[in-house]
This record gives structure tokens, sequence and C-alpha cells, in this order.
């Protein structure tokens, strides 16, 4: 992806895959850095639907999830990197191809993240439980004044419809990334045995250059 600022009008979307163990190759993203700029034009929050109660469902959201970001991730062995993604509801999502979401699970195992900068997105990574988001690895991201950095979190389609336990979102690596005027760094609602190393947060959770307030699901204190 040459420099230069990529407009975009839905998701872009890896093809599906079940397994990491017959692929050796994914899908590739490269650009030329910094310049290299993907966008939504929508600063606003991923989808997530309460109920009247005020407890959250997933099950209404997790379909839009999917459609919100830029980058769509449904197989292995997916590689991003040396790019700007800005200005959308959620900057890469890691999880279930919903066209299939009955028949065949989704999985992202093994596929990488490097030098990507992430800016005022509702939610920079997005980790909806599949088949796998295994052993990825998540490298020398700049996220940057967005409402929630990193997201694990389990979906409708996976802990309901299909009788599994809370977590697929497990044994990634996190290193050397910077979490800045984000509201929330990192939530790890569903997710087990994952690694940050290195990783630096400043001035998380201010009160200006922020377009984002804190998530409503969030406890108060």
């Amino acid at each position: 992806a040459p420099s230069g600022n990529y407009v975009l009008n839905r998701n872009v979307k890896t093809p599906h895959s079940t397994s990491p163990y017959f692929i050796t190759n994914g899908v590739q993203i490269i650009g030329d850095g910094a310049s290299t700029i993907f966008t939504r034009n929508d600063s606003s929050p991923a989808t997530y639907i309460l109920t009247a109660d005020g407890l959250s469902t997933t099950q209404e959201s997790d379909t839009a999830n999917q459609n919100e970001s830029v980058f769509s991730v449904h197989s292995p062995y997916t590689k991003i990197s040396d790019l700007s993604i800005s200005n959308s509801k959620i900057g890469i999502y890691l999880g279930q191809d919903f066209a299939w979401q009955f028949t065949s699970l989704s999985n992202v195992s093994k596929s990488n993240f490097q030098r990507i900068n992430i800016n005022k997105c509702g939610t920079g990574m997005l980790y909806l439980a599949a088949g796998g988001n295994h052993y990825t690895n998540v490298s020398n991201i700049h996220f940057m004044s967005c409402q929630i950095d990193v997201d694990m979190r389990s979906s409708y389609w996976w802990k309901v419809t299909q009788s599994r336990g809370d977590s697929n979102n497990n044994r990634n690596t996190f290193v050397g990334n910077r979490h800045a005027r984000s509201k929330i760094g990192a939530l790890i609602r569903c997710g087990d045995t994952n690694n940050f190393i290195s990783c630096h947060a400043e001035t998380v959770t201010p009160t200006t250059s922020n377009p984002f307030t804190m998530p409503l699901y969030i406890p108060s204190d």
C-alpha cells in the first residue's frame, strides 16, 4: 500500500479459514510507514449494545463490529504492518466471519501486526473469541486517543450458540507498544495467558485531546 490516504466505505476482509495447520502464507498488507493512512472517517465508539437493565449483550453487536473495522481478520498468518489507521469505529477486528457463523470456525492464529499507528479509533484492536485467536504478535503499535486500545471479549456466537467457554483469546504477545491519551489501554474481559512485555502507557484517561467518553459498561469507580 503506497503512501496516501485510503478512505474506505466498508471493511477489508481476509478470507475465512478454520485452521493454521494447512496454511503457510496468509494475506499481507504492508504500507510505506506512517504516510500510508487507512480511514473510514468515523470517530465514534464501536457498537456495543446494552439491555434495558444495563447489562451487556453482544448478540446484535458481534456482526456490527465485524463490519465497522478497517481490517477484519478471519484467517491465520495474516500480516499487517507499516501503516496508519485513523478515525474508525474499529481499527483491526480479529475473530469470526459471521457469514460462516453456524458452520465453520474462523482462526486467526499466528498473525502479525507490526509498526502501526492507530489514532482516534473507537477500539484499536478487537479480539472477539472465535475458533482461535492464538499466538498473534502485536509489536511496536502506537495507540493514540482511542476509547479502548485493545479489547478482548467473548461473543454471543461463541459462548451461547457453540456452548464454548469464556475464552479463546489467548497466548498472544504484545511487545513494545505505546498507549497514549486513550481512555482505556487494555480491557481484558475474555482472555488468558496473554503476554504484555515492555509496553508503555502514558496520560491514559485524559480530560482533553480525546473525542471519546468512557464506555458506559465500565463501572464509574
